[in-house]
């Protein structure tokens, strides 16, 4: 992973810490890695997954051809980023690094 320039970081961390100060914001930053790993916790069949699927499918006006399995792939994502909002009890969380290349 590559690591953020130092003069980026401490743009980032003086902008934290303004927000906290200004506005009583906290920001929670999570390693990509971190993210990934909360990602391969969830099941393609999860409860959640199957769920959203099933309101895409009742609402849509038109359906493409695109495989279930794709979709649920592309939902842990979704269902990851929520769980990790849940658990901190906010919504301001940035990710830190670089999404790991497909060889």
């Amino acid at each position: 992973m590559q690591h953020l320039g130092e003069d980026l970081q401490v743009r980032w961390l003086k902008l934290r810490i303004k927000l906290k100060e200004k506005f009583g914001i906290k920001v929670e930053s999570y390693t990509v890695e971190k993210f990934i790993e909360k990602v391969n916790e969830i099941s393609e069949n999860d409860k959640k997954i199957e769920k959203i699927i099933e309101e895409i499918k009742k609402k849509a006006t038109k359906l493409l051809n695109i495989d279930d399995n794709d979709i649920k792939r592309a939902l842990k994502f979704y269902v990851a980023l929520d769980r990790l909002i849940k658990e901190n009890g906010q919504w301001k969380i940035s990710l830190k690094g670089e999404l790991p290349k497909n060889d």
